[in-house]
């Protein structure tokens, strides 16, 4: 199966059939979302963080483009994580439902979504995951959690993201979970590779703005 981008792929997992974050932790879905873009900008080095402040380093390649509002928003001034999510959560909401729309329009050319008018009014554009790109997606990340299975560092991103969105259970069992947990904690202790291992620095990062979002109250 061709590899999407984290973003593209925490879409395919996340988004419901009503073409939205879940009802019980929306909040928590668009943030993450926001950290899956930042991801993929962080491992194609188009940003670096120096500290806890993230700077772009260089233009925005065609294959990313779907995250041009992200993009766009860092390139203004160096921000810190916790800001930057923040910043679509709160300050400029049209921007948070910029940035889902081109993430989900941005999968019409495989056909892993499908178009369709939702939203409150029935007169929004929304993009749902299609049910053969969700199994796909699901299959190829439980057989990379499996102990001695072939875990990239975006699958690393992939999974720790919807743990941490709590959008993972639904794809895996009790003990899948446990296993999971075992082989992400085998890995903190030795990444395997250069890149897991700045995956896992940085997913540790991700985790602790997510929490500082809810801490401060922007997760409600």
């Amino acid at each position: 199966m061709e590899r999407r981008g984290i973003a593209q792929e925490y879409y395919i997992l996340a988004v419901t059939d009503i073409g939205c974050m879940p009802a019980m932790h929306r909040e928590e879905g668009n943030a993450a979302l926001v950290a899956a873009g930042f991801m993929d900008l962080l491992m194609n080095e188009v940003v670096s963080m120096d500290g806890k402040t993230i700077k772009v380093e260089r233009e925005l390649p065609d294959s990313l483009e779907h995250l041009t509002v992200l993009y766009e928003y860092l390139k203004k001034k160096p921000r810190t994580a916790l800001k930057m999510i923040s910043d679509f959560l709160t300050y400029d909401i049209s921007r948070m439902g910029q940035f889902i729309a081109e993430t989900g329009a941005s999968l019409l050319g495989d056909q892993s979504v499908r178009e369709e008018k939702g939203g409150m009014l029935g007169n929004r554009t929304v993009y749902i995951p299609q049910k053969s790109a969700r199994t796909a997606l699901a299959e190829r990340l439980r057989e990379a959690a499996r102990d001695g299975g072939d875990m990239s560092p975006e699958d690393g991103a992939l999974l720790w993201i919807l743990k941490s969105s709590k959008n993972l259970d639904q794809y895996f069992s009790k003990f899948e979970r446990k296993d999971l947990k075992a082989r992400l904690k085998e890995l903190k202790k030795d990444p395997q590779s250069l890149e897991m291992g700045r995956m896992i620095r940085y997913m540790s990062s991700v985790d602790d703005m997510l929490l500082a979002c809810l801490m401060v109250g922007i997760i409600v």
